[in-house]
């Protein structure tokens, strides 16, 4: 069965969203990758912060998938520099942990936090629940 690409709310045509999966563990990008595509969404990698703010700001994703705890820039770290740039504030990200202490009082950089390990269907969930608020302008 080939995938559906995601409609989103804004566009009266098919658009498939850009999901920028960030994470220093292959297996894992690889994972979120097999599983966000198989659902029609187009997916971007990035294995730390660094490289993550730099594929943003070129490529500026749907969403953006991100672990916490990165190297060269955290994902805190680099959820901050994407928030203060007017260019990516509007991007959606959502925080991915192993540990439930390193995600306090992070709330206000991250749009939702999921807890390793990930259920498939708990991350697709959540990613379309991000694109369906509408938050993205200029896009289309």
């Amino acid at each position: 069965m080939k995938p559906r690409p995601h409609r989103t709310r804004s566009s009266t045509h098919v658009k498939t969203s850009v999901v920028l999966v960030v994470d220093d563990f292959v297996d894992l990008r690889e994972v979120f990758t097999e599983i966000l595509t198989h659902e029609g969404f187009a997916v971007i990698e990035a294995a730390d912060g660094r490289e993550a703010v730099e594929r943003t700001r070129a490529s500026k994703p749907d969403v953006i998938v991100m672990d916490l705890s990165l190297p060269v820039m955290d994902g805190a770290q680099a959820a901050r520099v994407l928030k203060s740039d007017p260019s990516t504030f509007t991007i959606p990200i959502l925080a991915v942990t192993g540990y439930s202490s390193a995600a306090a009082g992070l709330g206000a950089l991250f749009d939702a936090i999921l807890h390793k390990p990930i259920d498939p269907a708990e991350l697709v969930v959540r990613v379309r629940r991000v694109l369906g608020r509408g938050v993205r302008s200029g896009r289309g």
